[in-house]
C-alpha cells in the first residue's frame, strides 16, 4: 500500500475511533448522565459533527471498496467475498444477544435476526433485529452490490460522471440534515 493510501487509511482508523466514542456517549453515558449540564452541552456540540464523521467513514470505506474492484472479478465471487467479510459481524451480534436472552437480560428477535442474517433488515424491511450498532452491515452489503453492478455495466469513461451524480445527491441529503438523528429535509422529507 503506497503512502497516499496509508494516509487515507489513517483517517479511516481515526474516524472509527471517533465513531466508537460517539456510540459510547449515545448508548452508555447519555442514558445515565444525560440530564447533567456538562453532557447536554457535550452532545449539543458533538452529535452534529459525529454524524458527519460517520458519513466520511463510509465515504472512505467506499473509496477502498472501489479501489479494490477488478474487471476480472465475477459477481458470484464478489458476493461470496462480501458475505465472508460481513457475515461474522452480524452473527456475532446475534449470538451475543442470544446469550443475553438466555440470562433474561435482553429480548431476542427471532424473526428479525433471521432476516438480518440474510442482509434484509435495515435495507428493505424495517423489522427489529438484535444487530445493534452493526445495523450498517446490511445496508453496506446492498451498497456494495449496487457499486459493483455499476462498475460492471457502465463504460469506464462514464463511471466518474455516474459516481459524481450519485455523490451529489447523497451529499445533498447529508447536508440537509439538521442533526445526527433528524430525517433529511430535502425533497419534502427525504426518501
Amino acid at each position: 500500500m503506497n503512502l497516499e493510501l496509508k494516509n487515507i487509511n489513517f483517517f479511516r482508523i481515526l474516524f472509527t475511533l471517533i465513531i466508537i466514542y460517539g456510540h459510547t456517549i449515545q448508548l452508555y453515558i447519555m442514558p445515565q448522565y444525560g440530564n447533567l449540564p456538562f453532557f447536554q452541552n457535550l452532545v449539543k456540540h458533538t452529535s452534529f459533527n459525529y454524524g458527519y464523521i460517520c458519513e466520511f467513514f463510509f465515504i472512505i470505506s467506499g473509496f477502498f471498496m472501489y479501489y479494490t474492484f477488478s474487471r476480472n472479478t465475477t459477481f458470484k465471487s464478489f458476493i461470496v467475498n462480501k458475505i465472508a467479510r460481513l457475515w461474522p459481524v452480524l452473527i456475532f451480534c446475534i449470538l451475543i444477544f442470544y446469550i443475553l436472552y438466555l440470562f433474561d437480560i435482553s429480548n431476542f428477535e427471532k424473526f428479525g435476526n433471521i432476516l438480518a442474517a440474510f442482509f434484509i433488515t435495515q435495507s428493505f424491511v424495517n423489522v427489529h433485529a438484535n444487530i445493534n450498532v452493526s445495523w450498517y452491515i446490511n445496508v453496506i452489503f446492498w451498497t456494495y452490490i449496487l457499486y459493483f453492478s455499476l462498475f460492471k455495466i457502465i463504460k469506464p469513461e462514464n463511471r466518474v460522471s455516474v459516481v459524481a451524480l450519485y455523490t451529489f445527491f447523497a451529499y445533498t441529503i447529508l447536508f440537509n440534515k439538521v442533526n445526527l438523528y433528524s430525517a433529511p429535509t430535502v425533497w419534502g422529507g427525504g426518501f
